[in-house]
């Protein structure tokens, strides 16, 4: 529902043709929408009102992404948000993608409603991995952006003339810096293979922005051929599956959606909640049957592309916060890490970054996801256990992930490399933040022109005008460009799925 407003709000200036948009308009009324869905219970920015939405829940990812959209106008209540939304994680590293409102009971298996097809709390009972939060959450990671959105935030505080706004935006990364790594320590110790080099495996479609899109159908079909399947999802209501078909009804049909999306993944979101424990979630009660009825119990996991891109960026954005914190931690009081222990994470940071950018990208040993074919990252790849490397590839043929992939890839390829180059054209004159970025497009973009700055550079200069800029005078307001990021930050804040 909040993303069907935003999407009439940016339509206002996309459609605008005889007479010109107020665009500062749009960015307000975008941002008073983002300050209307915070839920003061949930301590962040919700899906909707519980009318719309069928009953009162937060996405942590989702949540954080619209704290930094805030960040743009309010540093102060943004990061206070991110602080909230950390809560949720659990004792083992966890970040889970759903939180239920204490509106919502806890013996609800399904929520009563059409306007959901979310499981209720009771679907998710589990064992162990409890959070500092008394409310109910699910056993399912959250897609990796947090590192990376505090990243972000912290690079929109702003720079005033007294030193106390610059010392709450390091202490905002002190407060967050140990649930960061944690939650890091967990995804790389839970979802990488055996060598440093080693993709990290989604553990199901919601792990992702993306659990709609068709690629996800072939790893899914697979679990049908569990002897539990089908008494599985028989509990699921009808009003649940119509209201799922609803929403990807613009890209497949009521049937397809339900049986070949859905219900493989209230199937696969079961096995999760049965285990009872995070670390093996992804390990499936029920054997997989194969053409031969070879019986064998599986690891489900899936080596995409945008969980890994996602989980790169806050890799980086988790690098770039231990080497603020290495000179700066001094300003918050009660950091117990000691500089030796800083350097010592910093080091570890590098090497777990370096590792999945190498296994994304490729080198002579390796070839990651992208494709030098066709010059696009391929959608993912599958992983089973005790199965050989050549052997883990998607269940659909290349030449029809070519024919129906390629030239719409291709099209976010090119877009991703023009932001890149606009990025490096508007970075000319590094800014303090940018001293401590260590990221894959400043280091190694050869069209960005960046280099990796030494540690010595001061974080605090009289000469930075605003923390997160990449010039260091206040850019001019281009009317076009400020219109689609107000328009983009409020679109990537909120997703349906």
């Amino acid at each position: 529902m909040l993303l069907h407003s935003l999407l009439c709000l940016c339509a206002l200036f996309w459609t605008a043709t005889a007479s010109s948009c107020d665009e500062w308009k749009l960015q307000r009324d975008a941002a008073t929408l983002l300050t209307a869905r915070v839920d003061v219970e949930l301590g962040g920015v919700a899906a909707g009102k519980r009318e719309d939405v069928g009953f009162q829940y937060l996405k942590p990812a989702e949540a954080l992404m619209a704290a930094q959209a805030i960040a743009h106008e309010d540093f102060t209540q943004a990061a206070a948000q991110v602080q909230h939304i950390l809560q949720y994680q659990t004792s083992d590293g966890l970040l889970p993608h759903l939180v239920y409102g204490p509106s919502v009971p806890s013996h609800r298996r399904w929520i009563s409603s059409n306007r959901t097809f979310h499981p209720g709390p009771a679907f998710w009972q589990h064992k162990g991995g409890e959070s500092s939060s008394v409310l109910n959450t699910s056993t399912i990671s959250a897609p990796p952006v947090a590192a990376d959105v505090v990243w972000e935030i912290f690079r929109l505080a702003p720079y005033e003339s007294t030193m106390g706004v610059r010392t709450a935006a390091v202490q905002f990364l002190c407060s967050v810096y140990q649930p960061l790594k944690k939650l890091q320590e967990y995804l790389f110790s839970t979802r990488r293979g055996a060598a440093p080099t080693s993709l990290l495996a989604a553990h199901h479609p919601w792990e992702t922005f993306s659990s709609l899109s068709p690629h996800w159908k072939g790893f899914l079909a697979q679990l049908k051929e569990a002897p539990d399947y089908h008494a599985t999802i028989s509990s699921i209501p009808e009003e649940a599956r119509e209201r799922f078909a609803l929403g990807a009804g613009s890209m497949f049909s009521a049937e397809d959606a339900v049986e070949n999306l859905y219900e493989p993944m209230i199937y696969l979101a079961a096995q999760h909640h049965r285990r009872g424990n995070h670390r093996g979630a992804a390990t499936l009660n029920s054997p997989i049957y194969y053409s031969g009825m070879k019986r064998e119990t599986i690891r489900f996991g899936v080596e995409d592309v945008e969980f890994n891109a996602l989980m790169l960026r806050s890799s980086f954005g988790l690098l770039n916060i231990g080497r603020v914190l290495v000179e700066h931690s001094s300003v918050c009081t009660e950091f117990e890490l000691t500089e030796k222990e800083l350097l010592g994470d910093v080091k570890e940071l590098r090497s777990m970054a370096r590792g999945l950018e190498e296994a994304l990208v490729g080198n002579n040993k390796t070839r990651g996801l992208w494709n030098t074919s066709v010059d696009f990252f391929a959608d993912s790849m599958y992983f089973v256990a005790n199965r050989p490397r050549e052997s883990r590839s998607p269940p659909t043929s290349a030449a029809r992930r070519r024919s129906s992939g390629g030239k719409k890839l291709g099209s976010k390829v090119d877009g991703r490399r023009e932001d890149l180059e606009d990025r490096g054209r508007s970075s000319g004159g590094s800014s303090w933040a940018e001293r401590y970025s260590e990221s894959s497009y400043s280091d190694y973009s050869p069209r960005s022109g960046h280099t990796p700055h030494d540690l010595e550079e001061s974080l605090i200069s009289a000469e930075d005008e605003r923390y997160g800029s990449f010039d260091e005078a206040e850019p001019q307001r281009a009317p076009t460009n400020s219109v689609w990021r107000s328009a983009k930050d409020a679109l990537a804040a909120i997703s349906p799925w």
